[in-house]
């Protein structure tokens, strides 16, 4: 997990939030927010798989290891996987080029986390299969307007990506004033989320390496792909070789 840490820088951001959609284990506790902050604008839909956020027009998958409970469901999981890879041709094109899938490399059965090539072969089997009644799920994203120059932000502003638009926005979450470098005192983030929060579950927040990806390419620093960590409340980017797991999200509000 250390390698995984160093590998992650955060950045500063700035922007407006795109509402729509472009292109094992852990488990979320419900937090002990106020009640009286908690966001109508949350509501869980299809049938407990999505949460429908009505202020922006998006869904998203309630379960935040939702590869990891497919694969377990599927009772073959190394078949499971090779359906997504098979569903994509094998690759993934991204600003690299193509990418050439391997079940090994890319997916991990044991936690649920993927790189984020095989984040995205993942949202488009989603599709491909229909999942919860829509074919316009995609990975979350960032307003990649960040200087070039890389610092960490334990407090992104809501309109910096949909991500932290949920968390901090319609989860009504406060950032931690005194979290500075890899050190982050005081109250945890999550207890400062509403009781929305408890629409969605496995959410995975042991530690600071616990990240979700973007769909976004950081432009500045080529190889790397924006994160979001619901342990801490950061932003930053990761290598997209190293694997953290995904909420994908899709426009309007997703039924069968």
């Amino acid at each position: 997990m250390l390698q995984k840490r160093n590998a992650f820088v955060a950045m500063v951001l700035s922007g407006v939030l795109l509402s729509g959609c472009g292109g094992g284990s852990g488990s979320a506790s419900t937090p002990s927010g106020d009640p009286m902050m908690a966001k109508a604008a949350l509501t869980s839909v299809d049938g407990g798989l999505g949460v429908y956020d009505s202020t922006n027009n998006i869904t998203w998958v309630s379960d935040g290891n939702l590869f990891y409970d497919q694969a377990q469901a599927s009772g073959n999981g190394a078949a499971f996987v090779d359906a997504i890879i098979s569903n994509s041709g094998g690759s993934v094109t991204w600003s690299g080029g193509t990418y050439t899938l391997s079940a090994s490399t890319d997916f991990s059965l044991s936690t649920g986390e993927m790189t984020y090539w095989g984040a995205q072969a993942w949202v488009k089997y989603l599709d491909a299969t229909n999942y919860g009644g829509s074919n316009q799920w995609a990975l979350p994203t960032t307003v990649d307007t960040s200087p070039s120059g890389l610092m960490q932000t334990n407090n992104p502003t809501p309109s910096s990506s949909q991500m932290a638009e949920l968390f901090y926005g319609q989860l009504g979450g406060t950032a931690n004033p005194n979290c500075e470098g890899n050190v982050c005192p005081g109250p945890n983030f999550l207890s400062t989320l509403n009781g929305s929060y408890a629409l969605f579950h496995n959410i995975e927040t042991s530690g600071a390496d616990h990240a979700y990806w973007s769909g976004t390419e950081a432009a500045t620093s080529p190889g790397e792909i924006w994160v979001f960590v619901p342990e801490d409340g950061s932003q930053g980017i990761g290598t997209a070789a190293l694997q953290y797991w995904a909420l994908p999200v899709a426009p309007g509000e997703v039924n069968p």
